[in-house]
C-alpha cells in the first residue's frame, strides 16, 4: 500500500477519484524536462504527457519511460483530514525497478523514517523482479 497526500483544490483530485487509479514514477533528481512539466501549475486541459515517452501500466495509467522507479497503484479510498491536503490510500498492482538506472536512484534527504520506508519499497520492487 502507498499513501499519496494531495493539497486539497488541486486539479488533480477529480482525475484520480475518477480513474480509481494512480502511478508514481520516480525520475533522476535533475530531469528539468519533467520539472519544468509537473512542477509548476498547468492550464486545465493541458496534458504534460503529451510531451514525453509513455507507456501505459496494468491500470492504464501513464508511465514515464525515463522513470528510475515506478508503481502502479489501485485507488483504494481517500481521507480528509482537518489539514490542507487529502490522502489517498492505493494497493500496488505492479511496480518497476529499471536495471539499466538502478545505480542512479537516489534516496531524497527526508527524516530517516521516509528514507526507511522509500528503501523497503525498492527492495520490495527487487525482490518481484528476481
Amino acid at each position: 500500500m502507498i499513501v499519496v497526500a494531495i493539497p486539497k483544490g488541486k486539479m488533480i483530485e477529480p482525475m484520480l477519484r475518477d480513474a480509481r487509479a494512480f502511478a508514481l514514477c520516480m525520475v533522476k533528481e535533475n530531469d528539468r524536462s519533467v520539472q519544468r512539466l509537473f512542477g509548476s501549475e498547468h492550464e486545465l486541459g493541458d496534458d504534460p504527457f503529451l510531451s514525453l515517452s509513455v507507456h501505459k501500466s496494468v491500470n492504464g495509467m501513464p508511465i514515464l519511460e525515463q522513470s528510475l522507479v515506478w508503481f502502479d497503484c489501485k485507488l483504494e479510498g481517500h481521507l480528509s483530514p482537518d489539514a490542507d491536503c487529502r490522502l489517498y490510500l492505493g494497493q500496488v498492482v505492479a511496480a518497476h525497478i529499471s536495471k539499466q538506472h538502478q545505480d542512479e536512484i537516489v534516496v531524497p534527504p527526508t527524516s530517516s523514517k521516509h528514507k526507511s520506508i522509500l528503501v523497503r519499497s525498492i527492495q520490495t520492487v527487487q525482490k518481484f523482479q528476481q
